[in-house]
């Protein structure tokens, strides 16, 4: 039996679009912000990246953003309180496509929970961390 899931998108600015996603319990809510900020790809999280819908929608908004001709992506994980195997995968997914385009994928924001989650997978060796968005838009030059 289905359980529907609530999909629903808004504006946010000029460029910018939000999607929120709920998972099949009703509590596992994840937001995903996207915007355009110079020649980089902003993917704002809010909440569990873990399997299901969350990863769904982000894996669908990076897939976008590349096909649009985008090659830099930044993923701002600093309200992202738990991330899954699912998550690590999708994060190690977009980073493989985002450098097979020859861009760059950079996370901001990570900590806690998440952090170490990517540090006990060795995922961290792999992606390249940042503490805010500037910081890895000044490293992109933009």
């Amino acid at each position: 039996f289905a359980v529907p899931r609530t999909h629903r998108s808004t504006g946010c600015g000029a460029g910018r679009r939000r999607r929120t996603t709920q998972g099949r319990n009703g509590k596992d809510k994840m937001s995903l912000g996207t915007r355009q900020q110079g020649k980089a790809v902003i993917f704002n999280l809010e909440g569990k990246l873990a399997l299901g819908p969350a990863v769904d929608d982000f894996r669908a908004g990076w897939s976008d953003a590349l096909a649009a001709g985008s090659r830099y992506v930044v993923v701002n994980l600093a309200n992202v309180p738990v991330i899954d195997s699912s998550g690590i995968g999708i994060l190690v997914r977009c980073h493989a496509a985002v450098a097979a385009k020859g861009g760059k994928m950079m996370i901001v924001g990570a900590g806690g929970v998440v952090r170490q989650a990517l540090k006990l997978t060795h995922v961290d060796q792999l992606l390249e961390f940042h503490d805010d968005e500037a910081a890895a838009l000044a490293k992109l030059g933009g």
